[in-house]
């Protein structure tokens, strides 16, 4: 596994990214779109890295291994790109 971990880190966005205010990402999924909003004013790290991440493709091709409706969605282990996982 660590052979594949070379080519899952990305180094932190740079410091000239910005993320203004709130913007809205729709994440492509097999079983239909989802859309999130990052507020960088209430969360500035994490919608940059986030924003910054997608940007970079990094989350293309990854499994959502944790889903409860209502509740939360995970997702985001690079290990897991362009893997054969079907639910």
């Amino acid at each position: 596994a660590l052979k594949y971990l070379k080519n899952a880190t990305l180094p932190p966005p740079p410091a000239d990214f910005k993320v203004a205010g709130k913007q809205q990402v729709k994440l492509a999924t097999s079983k239909g779109d989802i859309v999130v909003e990052l507020d960088a004013k209430a969360a500035p790290l994490h919608a940059k890295s986030f924003a910054y991440l997608t940007s970079k493709k990094f989350y293309d091709g990854i499994v959502i291994h944790r889903y409860e409706p209502g509740f939360v969605i995970q997702a985001g282990d690079p290990l897991t790109k362009n893997s054969k996982y079907e639910d």
